[in-house]
């Protein structure tokens, strides 16, 4: 934790973790992966949170985890851009799974096996 008034704290406080922020690693997202990230949640913003088959003209495909055939590969809610927590997806109305997947996975390269299965 850093801020001007407290400086840096790596370590834990009343059951809280701090890490180091320089040593956190977020994930890399081409630009074109960016701006399609930021486009769907512009679309969420202004028309809702999507789901199959309804009156918005965007099929999401959502499928489970039972269903998820590229898992192993790293194609999952879970490693998603969109992915808010176990069960909500920053953009899809219907509860999810981390093992899940939909068409508009947003994932990044170093999440991804690229050895074939």
């Amino acid at each position: 934790m850093t801020n001007d008034t407290w400086g840096t704290y790596t370590g834990k406080v009343l059951g809280f973790s701090f890490e180091d922020p320089t040593t956190i690693n977020p994930p890399h997202y081409h630009p074109a992966e960016q701006e399609f990230v930021s486009a769907m949640q512009i679309i969420v913003r202004k028309y809702g949170k999507l789901k199959d088959y309804d009156d918005k003209g965007l099929w999401v495909g959502y499928q489970s985890k039972a269903k998820n055939e590229n898992y192993s590969k790293g194609v999952r809610c879970e490693n998603c851009a969109q992915y808010e927590s176990k069960n909500v997806c920053k953009i899809i109305e219907r509860a999810i799974e981390p093992g899940g997947y939909c068409r508009f996975a947003a994932i990044p390269s170093e999440k991804i096996n690229k050895k074939k299965s």
